[in-house]
């Protein structure tokens, strides 16, 4: 568990920016910002917080609920995308931001590394917050924002009763932080309750979307049951046959490689599927380059 302290009681000047993956399973999940929800299924499996004042839904970031590390055996980032809240790392917002970085912020406390790491200044000459700390504090706040604009969203997948708990590896019975998408639900949805979900917008087909993807990055014991195969010449769904809640477990996630993630690794089936996806992702090899950018 990490613990942490209001900036504004920070007794030091600056604060050390070591990028946070030792620290990755203590931190567990990351909120998202709307703009990145999409991306970030890519590569993480996303769920919803039922435990705070509202549902949230983030990354998670535990190695024993992914289906791959996201630090390969030589230590290398291979996340390929960086969520704004962990480049923010090792500040969060500790409530509603007021537009005062020096009151809204915290930072984790965490023990010094050996290696010496690059440090933020938090005031200027002035007295005022620098503007690395007031790029920080603007990427978190529009994290925070883009989650107020996900709740109406998130309230619609609550009331269809669409959400189902992920299962954490060895938590005590009844402990259920994490939800995701039932796709057997979400499958037998009436053509009326789409209708009525989609009406005002689309933001509730995004978070299932997005929530139903990422569950190819859950480890596989982890996912929720697939949807049925439909008996030939028969729909067996209310609503039509739903590709997306059906075909998931047969898509290969890491949809945009390139020269700068190449990803031909991702192409082998064994490490997304079958009952050795966890051992086959931590030994998988690793080609996709580390990323060059800073946490901060």
């Amino acid at each position: 568990m990490i613990r942490y302290v209001p900036l504004r009681r920070w007794a030091a000047t600056v604060v050390p920016l070591d990028p946070p993956f030792p620290e990755l399973d203590a931190i567990g999940w990351l909120p998202l910002a709307a703009a990145e929800l999409l991306l970030s299924a890519h590569y993480y499996p996303l769920a919803v917080r039922l435990d705070c004042a509202n549902a949230m839904i983030g990354a998670i970031t535990r190695r024993d609920m992914m289906a791959r590390s996201l630090i390969g055996a030589n230590g290398r980032w291979s996340g390929a995308y960086t969520p704004i809240a962990l480049r923010c790392f090792p500040f969060r917002l500790s409530e509603a931001p007021t537009g005062q970085p020096l009151a809204d912020l915290e930072v984790a406390n965490l023990p010094r590394k050996e290696v010496k790491p690059r440090l933020l200044r938090i005031k200027d000459e002035a007295n005022a917050p620098t503007r690395e700390l007031n790029s920080i504090h603007e990427g978190l706040t529009n994290v925070w924002d883009g989650q107020q604009r996900l709740q109406a969203a998130l309230d619609l997948l609550l009331v269809a009763d669409l959400l189902v708990p992920i299962a954490e590896p060895n938590a005590s019975e009844g402990h259920t932080i994490y939800h995701t998408v039932d796709r057997r639900k979400f499958a037998q949805f009436s053509k009326l309750g789409l209708e009525a979900m989609t009406r005002a917008s689309f933001g509730a087909i995004d978070l299932v979307t997005a929530l139903t993807f990422s569950q190819v990055h859950l480890r596989v014991d982890l996912r929720p049951p697939a949807v049925p195969a439909s008996p030939v010449g028969e729909i067996a769904v209310a609503g039509g046959d739903s590709g997306l809640a059906a075909g998931i477990d047969t898509i290969t996630p890491w949809l945009d490689t390139s020269e700068l993630f190449p990803g031909a690794w991702a192409a082998d089936p064994s490490i997304w599927t079958g009952p050795a996806a966890a051992t086959n992702a931590e030994q998988a090899p690793l080609s996709a380059p580390a990323s060059t950018s800073r946490i901060g």
